[in-house]
């Protein structure tokens, strides 16, 4: 890639990201509210494409980026774009892998405090100027179960987490799970519906794909 090839940057990003290509002699176009339709007017023009979740990389955008060479995303999943499309187009599609493993994780760990301890009915409770100390007892993570779907980056590091915090680990994936971190963190493999029947908590990790729309429903 060229050092004055334009960039489009089409969703909220942090501005670092701007200044770093700006750095690096590339001419950065800033949209974080632009529609699709102003996107299918211009994209035409721009050789590399940055998108985070609300952003649709559709067929019919991507159809119309005749010089683009790359479009990337701005995190993990590529569901929001066609990557059938961009093939067809010698697109390359490229993701931020490994931008958001601790962020993900340690926000499970948030998410399973809360609530454990109300934090949420805690705070709101306080701010009405109520004190009920007495009905929330809450509970403690360690020794709980946790079932984590999908052993992929995120997974992995949500498990040590975990099991830091004395948390026993149950994993499933449709992909074999590592001897070595199974063994690491005391991992208990078991099929989907035997994980979700037996953990106190479940954390799901896995890509949106045709396979695993609406793995978990009212009925699981």
């Amino acid at each position: 890639m060229s050092l004055n090839q334009s960039v489009l940057i089409c969703d909220q990003v942090n501005t670092t990201l701007k200044e770093i290509l700006e750095k690096n002699g590339l001419k950065v176009t800033y949209e974080p509210e632009i529609t699709p339709e102003q996107i299918a007017e211009k994209i035409g023009t721009f050789e590399v494409v940055v998108v985070r979740s609300r952003t649709k990389m559709t067929r019919e955008l991507v159809e119309k980026a005749d010089k683009c060479q790359i479009i990337a995303r701005v995190g993990v999943g590529l569901d929001n774009i066609d990557q059938d499309a961009a093939k067809e187009k010698n697109i390359r599609v490229i993701n931020a892998v490994e931008g958001a493993i601790t962020a993900v994780a340690e926000l499970v760990i948030g998410l399973m405090l809360s609530m454990a301890r109300e934090i949420p009915r805690a705070d709101r409770e306080i701010r009405n100027g109520n004190w009920i100390k007495k009905e929330l007892m809450g509970s403690e993570l360690k020794g709980k179960y946790l079932g984590i779907v999908g052993l992929g980056n995120i997974g992995k590091r949500l498990g040590r987490l975990a099991r830091a915090l004395n948390m026993n680990i149950i994993g499933y994936d449709v992909t074999p799970i590592d001897d070595e971190f199974s063994k690491e963190v005391g991992l208990m493999k078991a099929d989907l519906d035997t994980l979700l029947s037996s953990a106190d908590y479940v954390s799901f990790h896995v890509p949106l794909l045709d396979s695993t729309h609406h793995m978990i429903n009212a009925e699981k």
